[in-house]
């Protein structure tokens, strides 16, 4: 059939427009792309393709899909401060009667992400191709927008809502940059317990997932000089390894960090361990994110690693 425009492509998690015809019926040309993943994925895949359209016989291809952009950081992330900085995975527009491309994802994890720059997946991002029009293509559906940490502050998030949609940014707590192998060692705080006025209460970490800002959802704060009791969480780890845990200092020049090592651990189902470390708030001391790790434990794979417990 000639005159008909191609469907946009779809983004990880939003569908995409159809084409239009001769007349600029909209959703008259090729059927626009479905999104293959819901919102709470943990996705790693990027928009797909537009489709071809025809135009009085003329081919035009659609616009390519926008990638994939994983930028993890132990510290801080940065993007910017200005509209000309930030990170892009856009998905690209095509001429005439093909369909635009379909926006990619972001995800940026670390502790503290911040800035001023545009974080932009939008799909067919010049929107040229796609606004009912006779032989154009379909709109290509809006990326994804992860943002994985405990501290997000920063004019990007208004460039990302005008961009892209609210529908397209998503807060979480930091997760692995991609998923693990079922053996890999983990070791995982699952809650901190403290005292107030004789009744103790408990916080857990952040969810992996929320719609919303994290501020909607603060932690716990402490007292100075208070007792906290910190339950961490191993699988794949053996019994006889060293478990650590540690309070960060929020200003680490003029406060101290506090380091202690866990109990013996409690048996808490197949490849797995509960421990327990009990630490003191210093005086006067500003407290940011409480983390464990583990002592002499290889991945398995790794050079002169032959068992998941050596």
């Amino acid at each position: 059939q000639l005159d008909v425009g191609g469907g946009g492509g779809a983004g990880p998690t939003r569908n995409a427009t159809a084409g239009y015809n001769a007349t600029g019926g909209s959703g008259q040309g090729a059927t626009g792309g479905t999104a293959v993943s819901v919102f709470d994925d943990r996705i790693l895949h990027g928009g797909s393709g537009g489709g071809c359209g025809n135009r009085s016989g003329i081919l035009y291809g659609g616009g390519g899909g926008g990638g994939v952009i994983v930028i993890v950081a132990g510290t801080w992330i940065d993007t910017g401060w200005n509209t000309a900085a930030g990170v892009f995975a856009r998905g690209g527009y095509s001429v005439s009667a093909g369909g635009g491309g379909g926006g990619g994802m972001v995800r940026l994890i670390s502790p503290i992400i911040k800035g001023g720059g545009v974080l932009d997946v939008r799909g067919s991002y010049n929107g040229t191709n796609c606004n009912n029009t006779s032989y154009y293509g379909g709109c290509g559906g809006n990326g994804l927008i992860k943002l994985e940490g405990y501290d997000v502050a920063g004019n990007f998030l208004s460039y990302a809502f005008n961009y892209n949609g609210a529908e397209s940014l998503k807060f979480g707590a930091p997760q692995t940059p991609v998923l693990a192998q079922a053996n890999i060692p983990t070791v995982e705080v699952i809650n901190v317990a403290a005292d107030f006025d004789g009744t103790t209460q408990n916080q857990g970490p952040p969810p992996v997932d929320f719609t919303n800002h994290p501020y909607t959802a603060p932690g716990m704060y402490f007292r100075s000089d208070q007792m906290l009791t910190v339950t961490v969480q191993t699988k794949h780890v053996p019994s006889t390894a060293a478990v650590w845990v540690r309070m960060n200092a929020m200003d680490p020049a003029n406060n101290d960090s506090v380091v202690v090592q866990a109990g013996s651990p409690t048996s808490a189902g197949v490849n797995m361990y509960t421990w327990t470390a009990s630490l003191q708030v210093p005086t006067n001391t500003e407290l940011g994110s409480i983390e464990a790790w583990v002592d002499r434990v290889c991945t398995p794979g790794t050079l002169g690693c032959a068992a998941v417990n050596p």
